[in-house]
C-alpha cells in the first residue's frame, strides 16, 4: 500500500503498512529534479518481506531555468551555499528523528537512524547537534 503524508517536517510517500508494528525500515531519497513519487514504485521490487519503506520530499522546488520548476531539490542554487546545505541537513535529520519514532522498527535499541554515520555522510557530528555512535551502528 502507497500512502502520501504531510504532517511531518518534509512530505514523504510510505510504502508498506501504516500501522505500528514494528518492521524495517528503509529511507529512499530521491535525486535533484525529481520528487517523493519517483522512486516509490521500486519498494514492491526490492522489498525483502515486510519492510517498510519512506520516500521524503526535498523541500525546495527545482527551478533549472528562470521561471521553469518541475520537481524538488535538497538545496538552493548551483553551486549550492553552504547555509542551504546546512538547512537541508538539519531538517533532514529532524525528519529521520521524526519517522523512526513514528514506525517502530526491530532494531529500535541501536540509536536513531539520523544519527547513523551513514546519514552524515561518515562526518563527525556537528557542534549544534551532538551526537554518539554506539559501536552496534558503526
Amino acid at each position: 500500500m502507497v500512502t502520501r503524508h504531510d504532517d511531518l517536517s518534509l512530505q514523504y510517500v510510505l510504502s508498506g503498512p501504516a500501522d505500528t508494528s514494528q518492521r524495517p525500515l528503509v529511507v529512499i531519497m530521491h535525486g535533484r529534479g525529481a520528487d517523493m513519487s519517483d522512486l516509490a514504485d521500486i519498494a514492491p521490487m526490492i522489498d525483502r518481506g515486510g519492510y517498510r519503506f519512506v520516500f521524503p520530499n526535498a523541500p525546495h522546488p527545482f527551478e533549472p531555468y528562470p521561471g521553469t520548476t518541475f520537481g524538488r531539490t535538497w538545496f538552493d542554487g548551483w553551486p549550492p551555499t553552504r547555509q542551504s546545505l546546512d538547512e537541508s541537513r538539519a531538517r533532514l535529520l529532524r525528519f529521520l528523528d521524526e519517522i523512526v519514532e513514528r514506525y517502530p522498527r526491530p532494531d529500535a535499541s541501536c540509536c536513531s537512524v539520523a544519527s547513523r554515520r551513514e546519514v552524515s555522510c561518515r562526518s563527525t557530528p556537528d557542534s549544534a547537534r551532538s551526537r554518539s555512535w554506539p559501536a552496534s551502528c558503526q
